[in-house]
């Protein structure tokens, strides 16, 4: 490389304003900043380059803008002292432009986004570069020796032969044309004896660059004519990173002959032949996973020389392409034979989920990353709809005060929700799948007064095969009952039939489950209040034959669960109490001797010293093993304000037939840290043996996929509206779980 350093000096200072107006004033005065200027003109040596640059120069430019005003001409100079420049502070673009004496540009460099400032210091430095475009000129010498056989010589530029020929006067020929487009080109003079016999062909490469001239004198000897052309120096051979399907390899050597009227270039498979004079050649045909050797030899009309001594063996890299099917791209790879693929970031595609890379455009092989590379390949990338992604809207139903189940024994799964008191409860049949009607429309009247609903069950109370609707009410603006809408063949009785009728027993639930609690086979209810949970045993006939009040801890009840928290076969009963700010809440356990009795446990913040929310508040609750360790686990939404509101898991320590103990942590969510959950389901909805997590939360449904250790990995289910209520069901009997959920105030189905 050569380098030339330019020092260029105005011979009087400017004074630049990036102000829009030009009148003095104090602030203009204060913010004037004087730099240096300073150029550098790089070039490669080449074997015909145009000639030095310094010489042609006569005078220099300097152009910038500051802001958006128009390109200003800052000052013409021809000193090569110091140059400086006096700017206004501001953002500023700069333009250096060296021209010749016919006022033609002969090289130029640009700054552009100059931050001056009142603290700059750093000289102003372009790199100076010839014009992309236009024409320059050649004028290229060949020296004869004393005594030289030729007595006529034909030229060839750019594949054109110069008519007339040109002379050879005092033992030299001198070729030169003006007007010639900037470019490579290559100039030969073969020159011929009197028989018209080749004696020596000379062949060089040329550079054109815009307004500048290109010269060399080329000088010969005796030995130079009838001879083969001598060996060229340096072979090397360097390999090019790419991602075509062949891959390139790039030679580079160095000439050391006048005479040559060409190169071969031998590599492991074939030859090439290169033009004279160029000392660089890229080989694009590069199998991949082959290794190339490679030697060159210069020819002429007399011979050649001989072959350099082979380059380093070049090993080509097989390419890896990823095609992600629609997703977002990935970059390829080239891999070494027998090395492994990089994995990269998983793609992204909007509304799928990223399924790995396989082997075939039919996704049959999935790749495995740590087999190595044997041959070129393209991965492809597998998308599944994320579960759940279909859904379909049933009605509408009331602060998830709905049921789903065979109501009328047709084998399809139908819903009944309560949509408000003046629309009461619809109850959807199912058929054909897929297809929902409204069959029955009940109103919420006792004593000709709409009642308000605050929570809902399913629950076969009289065993005949049909499950009935249980409500609870609240004692709110308008006092509501408890009550038990009987299902007989299908149809709902339309009165109701409220628990204290039945059994002398006057209360407000908030809410309500059913499950078996007793032993038998009749379905049992429980109804939760702010200070006591109802538990109401079945009679077998749509009657309780109690309904027994355990005191409990006072707060406001949200989350409820009936599930086997020993795992002794007995159903208990769970729920959260939330306290007032400030307070801390409970989770009130009562646990079942089998025969419908409970006895009270609580778990406490004051339990538990660490790994435990700094304020306690439960919301939503759910009971399952959710670490495949043969003992139920906990799961419960905590809402506090501070950094540990969210989803908590409580993984029992202590065996089963003993009171509970857990070993709490939380499962970090951005969804849950801002979103409080009033309900959760759990099951194992993928079939993976392993149970899941179904959240239902104020900003839409969360779906939690478990790894069977207590982990799981999120996905968004839904993301608008508050979801009170959602639960895993097999709604279309496809054998897969669906689920049930009020999204928004809309009783929907999102089908797996």
């Amino acid at each position: 490389m050569k380098k030339l350093k330019i020092l260029l000096a105005l011979s009087v200072f400017f004074l630049l304003s990036c102000q829009n107006s030009f009148e003095p004033s104090e602030n203009l005065l204060s913010s004037k900043v004087t730099l240096q200027i300073k150029a550098d003109l790089t070039e490669k040596s080449r074997t015909v380059l145009p000639d030095d640059i310094l010489p042609q120069i006569t005078g220099y430019e300097l152009y910038g803008t500051c802001s958006s005003a128009a390109s200003n001409l800052l000052g013409s100079f021809n000193s090569l002292t110091n140059a400086f420049v006096t700017l206004e502070t501001g953002v500023w673009s700069l333009t250096l432009q060296a021209k010749n004496s016919e006022g033609m540009v002969l090289v130029e460099g640009s700054l552009s986004s100059v931050s001056i400032t009142a603290l700059s210091v750093d000289p102003l430095s372009f790199i100076l570069t010839p014009l992309s475009s236009g024409t320059g000129e050649i004028d290229i010498a060949v020296t004869l020796p004393s005594g030289h056989p030729a007595v006529s010589v034909e030229t060839v530029f750019g594949g054109e032969t110069i008519s007339p020929e040109l002379s050879i006067s005092n033992n030299q020929v001198v070729f030169q044309k003006n007007g010639v487009n900037a470019g490579e080109s290559i100039l030969s003079f073969r020159f011929k004896d009197t028989a018209d016999q080749t004696l020596l062909i000379v062949s060089e490469l040329v550079r054109i660059k815009p307004n500048l001239k290109s010269s060399k004198v080329l000088i010969l000897s005796l030995t130079d004519f009838n001879q083969p052309p001598s060996l060229p120096a340096t072979l090397s051979a360097v390999y090019q990173p790419g991602y075509a399907n062949t891959g390139s390899i790039l030679l580079t050597w160095t000439d050391t002959s006048n005479n040559e009227t060409g190169f071969v270039i031998t590599h492991t498979g074939g030859t090439i032949t290169v033009e004279p004079g160029v000392q660089s050649y890229l080989f694009s045909e590069a199998v991949r996973g082959t290794s190339y050797l490679f030697q060159i030899r210069s020819v002429n009309e007399f011979g050649a020389s001989d072959d350099t001594s082979p380059a380093s063996s070049i090993p080509v890299p097989y390419l890896v392409e990823f095609n992600s099917n629609g997703g977002s791209a990935v970059s390829s790879q080239e891999i070494a034979p027998g090395s492994l693929i990089a994995q990269p970031a998983n793609p992204s595609k909007s509304g799928y989920t990223f399924d790995g890379w396989y082997q075939e455009a039919g996704l049959t092989t999935q790749w495995n990353f740590n087999n190595p590379v044997t041959s070129n390949k393209i991965l492809y990338a597998k998308w599944t709809l994320p579960p759940f992604s279909t859904s379909q809207t049933i009605g509408t139903a009331t602060s998830g005060n709905f049921g789903a189940g065979d109501l009328n024994n047709d084998g399809n799964t139908d819903f009944i929700s309560y949509q408000g008191t003046a629309n009461g409860i619809k109850v959807y049949h199912q058929s054909p799948i897929g297809t929902f009607t409204i069959n029955q429309s009940l109103s919420t009247e006792v004593d000709s007064i709409a009642k308000e609903i605050y929570g809902a069950d399913l629950g076969d109370l009289n065993n005949d095969g049909y499950p009935d609707f249980v409500t609870a009410g609240p004692n709110g603006a308008t006092t509501s009952l408890n009550a038990v809408f009987k299902n007989t063949t299908g149809t709902f009785d339309p009165t109701g039939t409220t628990t204290y009728t039945s059994n002398s027993v006057f209360f407000y639930g908030s809410r309500v489950k059913t499950g078996l609690l007793d032993g038998d086979s009749f379905t049992d209810v429980v109804w939760f209040t702010s200070d006591k949970i109802y538990v109401g045993i079945s009679n077998g006939s749509g009657g309780f034959t109690a309904i027994t009040p355990y005191t409990v801890v006072s707060g406001s009840i949200y989350g409820v669960d009936i599930a086997d928290v020993n795992n002794n076969g007995n159903l208990d009963i769970v729920s959260s109490r939330s306290a007032a700010a400030g307070s801390d809440g409970t989770l009130v356990i009562l646990i079942n001797d089998g025969s419908g009795v409970f006895t009270s446990f609580n778990i406490v913040k004051s339990d538990y010293s660490s790994n435990f929310p700094v304020n306690f508040n439960p919301l939503g609750v759910v009971v399952e093993d959710f670490n495949n360790d043969g003992k139920n686990d906990l799961a419960f939404y905590n809402n506090t304000n501070e950094s540990t509101k969210g989803l908590w898991i409580g993984l029992r320590t202590s065996e089963n037939g003993v009171d509970p103990v857990y070993t709490f942590h939380m499962i970090t969510n951005s969804y849950l840290s801002t979103s409080l959950s009033l309900s959760m389901n759990s099951k194992d909805w993928n079939g993976d043996g392993k149970k899941d997590l179904l959240i239902a939360h104020q900003n839409g449904l969360l779906l939690f996929t478990g790894d069977g250790t207590g982990s799981f990995t999120q996905t968004v289910i839904s993301s608008s509206g508050f979801t009170y209520k959602a639960f895993f069901i097999d709604v279309n009997n496809d054998g897969k779980l669906d689920i049930a959920a009020d999204s928004g105030g809309s009783l929907k189905v999102f089908y797996q």
